[in-house]
């Protein structure tokens, strides 16, 4: 990647405008201006690359991703960008209508002496494209594709456009680079001088060595495969990596040089046209007399190694390549070369279309007329039969009239009877129509449809109803794909999906071990409890991450809590932890956990691709037949499987998975690790012939160990596969530190005032929560939770089984504690509902208690009549009992009211 001063004298060096440098900065600092997508065939990624230090996006793992590793590997480019620029295309289409679209290019690159837009577009889909729209995608009178419209906005920014199909690219020289990738990334490695020299002694020994039988003779001497791979990126061997798979090296050559390979390759082409494999064709016969050199001569003897000719005075005797490039040079006339007569093609259309059947009778009737047609002597009788006669003159007209006589005793019963339609066309039309609407997204019932289209006919007074039976077999003509898109949707249809043929570009699973894995998760068909306490926990997910090429489980981990990219992280650290190294090449779903930043990042912080696979079921098999396998193999054996859930209504408590579940999490991890690593790896796989292991193992003889790759499971890399937090960050309380999932963790940094009360980004380990990380300083520092000493003396293992178990458990408690509180708020809402209702009744019985009638009254002289609210007045005046009164109070005010 080009620093900032090299890429201002590479613009001065070109002579670019300031409009165009404007453009090209802008598009070196921003981002890609779209994220792409696939399709149902398309399988987008990114790919990390080290040029430009950064993951570049493609949308389709043959086409643009090959267009990627050739510039990520090619030394005239310099600089390369994924969705750069929007361009507005304003053209007049064919029909005279004016068009105004905006197009995105796939990439702009950047070479010593060119800049511009670069657009992938597969040759078909062209053609396609430059049929409906002519003006847009053309052809140019040398054969080019050329995008018109682009290349006149391209032009008005100072660019180039350009536009590249899978002819421009060789499938096999990618696939070899992604076969060599490792290597070339460590191309300055040291080579000792010992396996130096063993190597090239190997290689100049035997001219056009084949690989494998290379890779043999380097193991007898204990050499690593691995110091070829990198003699050859280092140029120091040579192998022609358009032409042939590294990843078959039993028809791969090696040379010492291109030079050596080329010289070898016109030798062998030499001898191959030199005529000699000719010789069968030319028919020279005793006694033909010929013309040497203007003087007749005789063909006197023909041997199996040479060939005797005679003139008047001598016998001249020659080998038979002599004699055949005497008759090329023209030496030798009178003699002319004979192709070999095929069949015709009438011939071996009959051949062709014949049964099993006909042949058989074929073969039976020619051995009971061979013997008549020879003249030997066969039974009378025999001779007599007209239908032997009819064969004999059957095999005579096809021998004259087809050179093959054979051919005339075949039946041709597929031509035989009328095998014209009996059913009107009209009819046949209108059958047609109702077969379309039943073929609609409806489903409508087939009996019903055909009812439908009897009655019809029957109103056009057709004379000829199709039965129901032909109606049904007019259905099934329509291919099964077509009819399941109309009646049930695309999806449903993907089962009967095409097979896809792959070419040049090698195996779809890679070729070798590492190349290409794929990662997964599902929730496992079992209920789990409390290994203390016994309740039930629920169902637990596994995550898997699989070898594609040799289909070895590389990792699991188990967990109950939800596919996340804390799950994801934890699979890629196991995978680190058993075998220091990981797969080149993520293949993934279209889920929110592989999308995250944190997995991008660490993807790239180790150099590592991703792919992502569509939702067609066709794309995950090697995955998810793994899962199908764990859950017959395994989980439907024991006890608490969910197989039943499946038939709810014949469930009942004897059968109920949550009554009969006895699995905890600790020991269902030691039967799973089993049963995955040390039974499903050393397993016959039936894609091989042989168990996983063993072709992992053979997988990395050929291609090599690739110790560049390692991967040390340390602390660097402990915290760079730490999951955050759902926030990413904590706030640090005083005196308790940061609180994450249930726990509570300090550091002595956090005594510093300016650290406490605000935000640290975090990270914690789900296999020990009893550390966790917060970023402080500009470093990392170590936290402690207060249940630190809970874990000291455990394995890994285990606190990674006890500590799903535990947020599990916490989970459930939270929420039950929530349902608690619900509960009690709920009854204390009842409570006060009660107590205003108490309220009312109370009030009601007093107004009535103090309403007396009218007639009832009696005035005393000594005492006033109040209004009722004045008495209670009255009674909020008189002080409390435990009050002093300050004022001297006139009892003889107060009103008392009698009640009777």
């Amino acid at each position: 990647m080009l620093s900032n001063e090299e890429f201002e004298a590479w613009c001065q060096s070109n002579n670019f405008g300031e409009n165009t440098i404007e453009v090209m900065s802008k598009i070196r600092c921003a981002a890609p201006v779209r994220s792409v997508a696939g399709g149902n065939i398309n399988v987008p990624g990114k790919y990390s690359s080290q040029k430009m230090g950064m993951a570049i996006q493609f949308e389709s793992h043959t086409l643009e991703l090959a267009g990627v590793m050739e510039m990520e590997f090619s030394d005239s480019v310099l600089e390369y960008y994924d969705q750069p620029f929007t361009l507005k295309l304003d053209y007049i289409k064919h029909t005279g209508k004016r068009i105004v679209i905006y197009n995105t290019p796939d990439y702009f690159i950047i070479k010593p002496k060119f800049a511009g837009f670069i657009e992938y577009k597969p040759e078909q889909r062209l053609v396609e494209l430059s049929s409906k729209d002519p003006v847009r995608y053309c052809k140019d009178e040398n054969g080019i594709w050329r995008h018109p419209p682009a290349e006149i906005a391209a032009q008005k920014l100072g660019l180039s456009y350009k536009i590249k199909t899978d002819a421009d690219t060789s499938p096999t020289l990618i696939a070899n680079l992604k076969f060599l990738e490792d290597y070339f990334l460590s191309k300055n490695a040291v080579i000792s001088q010992v396996n130096q020299e063993i190597i090239l002694g190997i290689v100049n020994e035997k001219k056009g060595i084949l690989l494998s039988e290379l890779i043999l003779k380097l193991d007898l001497q204990g050499v690593k495969i691995d110091d070829f791979y990198l003699l050859l990126v280092q140029g120091k061997c040579y192998v022609n990596l358009e032409k042939y798979l590294l990843g078959y090296p039993q028809n791969v050559p090696v040379y010492e040089s291109a030079l050596i390979a080329e010289s070898f390759t016109l030798a062998t082409n030499a001898s191959r046209n030199s005529g000699f494999h000719t010789y069968n064709f030319f028919r020279p016969k005793l006694n033909q007399t010929l013309i040497w050199d203007g003087t007749p001569v005789t063909v006197l003897n023909i041997g199996e190694k040479e060939i005797a000719l005679k003139n008047e005075d001598n016998i001249v005797t020659m080998s038979h390549p002599q004699f055949i490039t005497l008759v090329e040079g023209g030496k030798i006339s009178g003699l002319s070369l004979e192709e070999p007569k095929g069949m015709l093609p009438e011939v071996t259309s009959i051949m062709e279309s014949a049964s099993l059947n006909d042949m058989e009778r074929a073969n039976r009737r020619l051995k009971m007329i061979q013997p008549i047609i020879e003249g030997q002597e066969t039974n009378v009788s025999l001779k007599n039969s007209r239908t032997i006669r009819d064969w004999i003159r059957k095999y005579k007209d096809a021998e004259q009239t087809l050179g093959n006589g054979y051919v005339g005793l075949i039946d041709n019963n597929k031509n035989k009877g009328n095998r014209s339609r009996r059913i009107p066309n009209e009819t046949l039309e209108l059958m047609d129509s109702f077969i379309e609407k039943y073929l609609d997204n409806r489903q409508p019932n087939r009996a019903a449809v055909y009812g439908q289209f009897a009655k019809t006919c029957e109103e056009k007074k057709l004379n000829i109803i199709p039965s129901y039976q032909t109606f049904c077999s007019e259905i099934k003509k329509r291919p099964i794909r077509e009819r399941t898109i109309k009646r049930q949707g695309k999806k449903a249809a993907q089962q009967f999906d095409e097979f896809i043929i792959y070419d040049k570009r090698g195996s779809n699973h890679g070729e070798r071990p590492y190349e290409i894995a794929h990662v997964d998760h599902t929730e496992l068909d079992i209920e789990f409890v409390d290994s203390i306490t016994f309740k039930p926990l629920g169902r637990a997910w596994l995550s898997v991450l699989t070898d594609a090429f040799s289909r070895e489980i590389l990792a699991h981990y188990l967990s109950f809590d939800p596919p996340s990219y804390r799950s994801t992280m934890m699979v890629i650290r196991e995978c680190v932890r058993r075998h220091n190294r990981l797969p080149k090449t993520f293949v993934v779903d279209g889920g929110k956990e592989f999308h995250s930043c944190y997995f991008e990042k660490t993807l790239s912080y180790f150099n590592r691709h991703k792919k992502v696979r569509t939702g067609r079921p066709q794309k995950g098999t090697v995955i998810e037949r793994l899962f199908g396998t764990v859950n017959t193999n395994l989980i439907y054996n024991l006890l608490g499987n969910t197989q039943m859930t499946k038939k709810v209504r014949q469930m009942d408590k004897t059968t109920n998975p949550k009554k009969k579940a006895i699995w905890n999490l600790t020991d269902f991890n030691e039967k799973l690790s089993v049963f995955l690593y040390d039974i499903y790896n050393h397993r016959e796989h039936p894609a091989h012939g042989m168990t996983p292991h063993q072709q992992r193992a053979i997988g990395i003889k050929n291609s090599g160990e690739r110790l560049q790759e390692t991967i040390r499971y340390d602390r660097t890399f402990l915290i760079q596969t730490m999951p955050s937090s759902k926030k990413g960050k904590a706030k640090v309380q005083p005196g308790r530190g940061f609180s994450n999932l249930y726990n509570y963790y300090w550091c002595d940094e956090f005594r510093d005032g300016k650290i406490e009360g605000t935000q640290v980004n975090i990270r914690y380990d789900p296999y020990n929560l009893g550390l966790a990380y917060a970023y402080v300083n500009n470093r990392w520092v170590e936290c402690r939770s207060d249940n630190f000493w809970a874990f000291e003396g455990r394995t890994e293992k285990e606190i990674a089984i006890a500590m799903s178990e535990y947020r599990k458990r916490n989970s459930i408690s939270k929420k039950n504690y929530y349902i608690r509180v619900q509960e009690f708020a709920s009854f204390i809402e009842s409570c006060q509902s009660h107590e205003v209702a108490l309220q009312k009744n109370r009030d009601a019985e007093s107004k009535r208690a103090y309403a007396i009638p009218e007639e009832k009254k009696e005035i005393h002289p000594s005492i006033t009549i109040v209004d009722e609210m004045e008495h209670r007045a009255a009674q909020k005046a008189l002080p409390s009992s435990n009050a002093k009164v300050s004022k001297k109070v006139d009892f003889n005010k107060i009103v008392t009211l009698e009640v009777r």
